[in-house]
């Protein structure tokens, strides 16, 4: 019958996640946190979070495998992302994007907690 309806895979059209279901990271320093947005079948290909950065916090990478990058907007504050030797002061509603095959770190160098979201691509 060429009028029947395509198959669908049997993921559920919409699904919601609870906050207190959200799993949050911190840094070792406790002035980081990351709320892993992204579900768990993507990570290691495509990964998302929530970054929170209390005044004085860095979130210090090791490098990812080769090709991988990271993409950073501030949504509130401002933040200075370090990609190898490059540095940069990236500010409210402006994005960084940047290798993280090498180490990478990301800092508040400011006096107000700074928030951002950081997507992480990972080659195919």
């Amino acid at each position: 019958d060429k009028t029947a309806a395509p198959i669908r895979d049997l993921a559920p059209l919409l699904t919601t996640v609870p906050a207190h279901a959200t799993p949050l990271l911190a840094s070792p320093d406790g002035k980081c946190g990351l709320r892993i947005l992204g579900p768990i079948d993507l990570a290691g290909r495509f990964e998302w979070y929530q970054l929170a950065v209390e005044p004085g916090g860095t979130l210090d990478s090791r490098p990812h495998e080769p090709g991988s990058r990271e993409h950073l907007t501030v949504t509130h504050g401002a933040l200075e992302v370090q990609a190898g030797a490059e540095r940069a002061r990236v500010r409210h509603g402006e994005t960084a994007r940047y290798a993280v095959d090498v180490p990478h770190r990301i800092h508040n160098p400011g006096k107000t907690a700074a928030q951002a979201l950081l997507v992480v691509i990972h080659p195919a």
